[in-house]
């Protein structure tokens, strides 16, 4: 899984497995939020449009980078009970790889502004049946 930011299109695609799959379908997971999914109704691709509203283009072009000194991060736990969800959702978020996060001594903290585009994409995979579990 990655996050990707491009500029030009205000865009954050989330690829779950190779990027080089083709989608052999394309469905609205709500208003600002495309899903690609495989031949076996997989979720391969998820595009969220407009991303600066959610969270400025400083961070969204930095995805990859440590944070700007004072930038309000927030810790695995803090964000899942944000976001309404288990821990360990959030965790395996951040280890499968995709959601940007930075590890700070002994645990992972993730933006707070990235918070939102995660709410974004758990709702939308809610739409596919994908469930997180809540608190």
């Amino acid at each position: 899984m990655s996050w990707t930011y491009h500029p030009i299109r205000n865009e954050v695609i989330v690829t779950y497995g190779l990027d080089g799959d083709a989608p052999a379908k394309s469905v609205s997971g709500g208003k600002w939020v495309i899903m690609d999914l495989d031949s076996r109704g997989e979720l391969i691709r998820l595009c969220i449009r407009m991303a600066s509203r959610l969270c400025p283009v400083e961070v969204l072009q930095s995805l990859d980078q440590a944070p700007e000194a004072g930038e309000s991060l927030c810790s695995i736990p803090e964000a899942a009970r944000k976001l309404g969800v288990k821990s360990y959702v959030m965790r395996r978020e951040v280890l499968d790889g995709g959601m940007p996060a930075v590890k700070s001594a002994d645990s992972w903290r993730v933006r707070e502004c990235l918070l939102d585009l995660c709410r974004e994409i758990f709702e939308a995979r809610r739409h596919l049946g994908i469930e997180q579990q809540a608190d």
